[in-house]
């Protein structure tokens, strides 16, 4: 068998240290990645592999003319250059073309031990044309999943998803055993990955995937944390590798002569040839390269120094790397560790969450606008905030980051989240941000007509914030545009939707004033008088929306968006609505004849770009007080609401919110359940009712909602599920002694 590496990538999340080094040849406690994995090949009995290179190419050639020659041990080597990149598949094919026997496939740029024997057989045994290796990880989001059966056949990928779309724990390492006669499926001279583009081919044409899952060590090293976690689990012992040089009796390995000096080196630690350390310094659990100098009264703990960096006296590294920008350049620290405690910006269900004053602050707000401007570069950004002065004091910092930054701002001012999403549809603005200051202050990102912003937005930003962003060129500063004239719009259109005279007593509430008198005004011009028993009641922000009738009594939002969903199916067509609505809503489109289609609350691909394309043109959808107004339209027809009600199920909605310990994806795939539709979360259907499963955006929790006749039905059947999830999280060793 024949390995082929793939080497050619850039590494542009490990930057800066990519920035003058390929990624495979990023040192590992003192050699390569790339040696590694030869080290890995020849310890299973593969000895010829040809590396695939395009990305600083002469640096990996060289070091290996130079060094090794054309083996290294007992691995026959090879190389071969892109002249272009043409993706994973691509690069395979152009560096394996004439082979006959089965190919070992692996990524450049992650460090494992996997027994790679055991998988040929495997592979072997099932006569697979590829079997995928893959592992189970903690945090599944930045990672390419595998959905597997109980077979051990693949059934489909999710790219760095979100934890709502996460419902497995099982990460693509990138490793692959295949048969030549696939990369006859790969056309020659065009880009070609193998999970975006073969591996989806073979399954629409019927071909079988395998997937065995490994065990022992795996880690892409594919941002500054990963590289720097590697490391020190390499010096703990937790990876079955080669680490050359000489083990001192307190446990430090030295690659060469300890340096001279009187100072500390507390194990574990790896010391590289030709380093220097001044005179009291203390290093441990230190990985030092070749070439390193260490000032006088230095403190390293948990840290990388590359080749060639330099530490002054009296400096201090922890949780760090510290690499020199080339050999005359400065030498730059790069954190790697997070200091435990203080606010992580990371999206949940509401957007960027943090306590006012003290995680969010103005200033945070300005990096946040700074971070989106530098992750959305050429795309209108708009902006709102809700009515108060906290609020519009912050959105003014946020504002100021996005202009830092480069960004087009749409200042739509003051109101509340639905009316945003209005004027988000009116604008033509890419990407939004409204702004809500309360005990927390709460940034939430959308895309396109107020849509949900996909997952790589978010992965984006959420790095740029952790790194810092920066702004740009002072001259190149963006503008400001106010646009809160839109606002006029929303009422309008809420007129519209409502139709003609609708001469009904009624009552509107919400926590929300605005709300309050923006329908009221539209109801008033409706001919409607603001004195009756039909109450209307608003949710803050305008997302939700019920009524309580004196003869029918209290009307559910999720009843009344049956209702308002029959109301738009009257005459067929096509309905988009978020993966997390009722299931129901299948059997009502094919009632109506009409088609329904599903988008994702965090898309991790464009997956659904169909059924967000249809969204744009049913704002309601996402808009309780829209709903309202389409709802006093029906009953301006001459319908009462009785008889409107009467083809819409009865039905009452239970959620609970279910801690999670571990990974929700390995929770969640112990269940043998379906899917939900589209892929976000389970579903259970049963005679009483329908539940879904489905992990938060933190994954720290899972939420169960049921839908049945009734809330005590409703909320049997969250019990069970619940009951289901504990007997799933608990070990099994637990479960034999209670």
């Amino acid at each position: 068998m024949k390995a082929v590496i793939m080497a050619g990538g850039e590494g542009t999340r490990l930057r800066p240290l990519t920035g003058q080094l390929p990624k495979p040849m990023a040192p590992l406690c003192g050699k390569p990645v790339l040696c590694h994995l030869l080290d890995l090949l020849g310890r299973h009995g593969i000895e010829r592999a040809v590396i695939t290179v395009k990305y600083l190419a002469n640096q990996i050639t060289e070091y290996f003319a130079q060094n090794y020659g054309s083996h290294y041990g007992p691995v026959d080597l090879d190389f071969v250059v892109e002249e272009r990149f043409l993706g994973t598949a691509g690069s395979v094919r152009g560096a394996a073309w004439q082979e006959k026997e089965d190919l070992l496939i692996l990524s450049g740029d992650a460090l494992c031990d996997f027994d790679l024997t055991a998988a040929i057989r495997y592979h072997r045994e099932r006569g697979a044309f590829a079997t995928l290796l893959t592992r189970r990880v903690e945090d599944p989001r930045e990672y390419g999943l595998v959905d597997v059966d109980d077979q051990g056949m693949v059934r489909g990928f999710i790219e760095k998803p979100g934890y709502p779309q996460a419902v497995t724990d099982l990460a693509n390492t990138g490793i692959y055993l295949m048969s030549p006669r696939l990369l006859e499926l790969v056309p020659d001279g065009q880009p070609f990955d193998f999970a975006r583009d073969l591996f989806p081919l073979m399954l629409s044409q019927g071909m079988p995937i395998h997937a065995y899952e490994a065990g022992g060590y795996w880690c892409d090293i594919g941002d500054p944390a990963a590289y720097h976690r590697c490391q020190m689990d390499m010096l703990d012992g937790k990876v079955d590798c080669r680490i050359e040089g000489t083990r001192s009796a307190e446990g430090v390995i030295f690659a060469g002569e300890p340096p001279r000096g009187r100072y500390t080196i507390l194990p574990p630690a790896y010391i590289g040839r030709n380093v220097r350390i001044g005179e009291g310094s203390l290093l441990s659990r230190a990985v030092v390269e070749n070439h390193v100098v260490i000032g006088s009264s230095c403190r390293v703990w948990e840290s990388v120094l590359l080749p060639h960096s330099v530490l002054d006296d009296r400096e201090g590294l922890t949780g760090s790397i510290l690499l020199r920008t080339g050999r005359e350049g400065p030498s730059i620290v790069c954190p790697a560790v997070r200091p435990k405690g203080g606010w992580r910006p990371v999206f949940d269900e509401e957007g960027l969450c943090g306590r006012t004053g003290q995680e969010v602050t103005p200033e945070v707000c300005a990096r946040i606008g700074s971070a989106v401007g530098m992750s959305c570069p050429g795309k209108l950004v708009g902006v709102g905030h809700a009515a108060d002065e906290a609020s519009a004091a912050f959105s003014e910092a946020l504002i100021a980051g996005l202009l830092a930054s480069g960004a087009e701002v749409l200042d739509f001012g003051g109101g509340f989240l639905t009316l945003f999403r209005h004027q988000m549809s009116r604008s033509g603005a890419g990407v939004g941000l409204f702004l809500e200051v309360g005990t927390d202050t709460t940034v939430r990102l959308c895309a396109e007509g107020g849509l949900p912003a996909g997952r790589p937005l978010e992965r984006a930003i959420e790095r740029r914030l952790s790194e810092g962003a920066a702004v740009t060129d002072p001259g190149r500063f963006g503008r400001r545009t106010d646009l809160s004239g839109l606002a006029r719009l929303y009422e309008r259109t809420l007129c519209r939707l409502a139709g003609g005279r609708v001469t009904l007593p009624l009552s509107v509430q919400s926590d929300d004033p605005q709300i309050t008198r923006l329908f009221e005004r539209v109801a008033s011009a409706l001919g409607c008088t603001l004195d009756g028993e039909l109450r209307l009641l608003f949710s803050k922000g305008g997302r939700r929306f019920s009524l309580v009738d004196p003869q029918i009594g209290p009307l559910s939002d999720e009843r009344l968006f049956l209702l308002c969903a029959r109301l738009a199916l009257r005459s067929g067509g096509r309905l988009a609505v978020p993966c997390d609505a009722s299931p129901r809503l299948e059997s009502l489109a094919e009632e109506m004849g009409g088609e329904l289609l599903r988008y994702h609350a965090c898309p991790a691909d464009e997956s659904d770009r169909q059924a967000r394309g249809t969204a744009l043109a049913s704002p309601w959808v996402r808009d309780g007080v829209m709903r309202a107004a389409m709802l006093l339209g029906a009953l301006g027809e001459g319908h009462t609401l009785a008889e409107l009600l009467r083809p819409v199920p009865r039905m009452a909605s239970v959620v609970r919110m279910i801690p999670c310990k571990g990974s929700p994806g390995r929770l969640l795939g112990q269940l043998a359940l379906d899917r939900a539709p589209e892929g976000e979360g389970l579903m259970v259907c049963r005679q009483e009712g329908l539940v879904r499963l489905r992990p938060t955006r933190r994954g720290d929790r899972i939420r169960i909602e049921a839908e049945a006749a009734s809330s005590e039905l409703a909320d049997e059947l969250c019990g069970s599920l619940e009951a289901m999830l504990h007997a799933a999280e608990t070990p099994r060793s637990d479960r034999a002694s209670t």
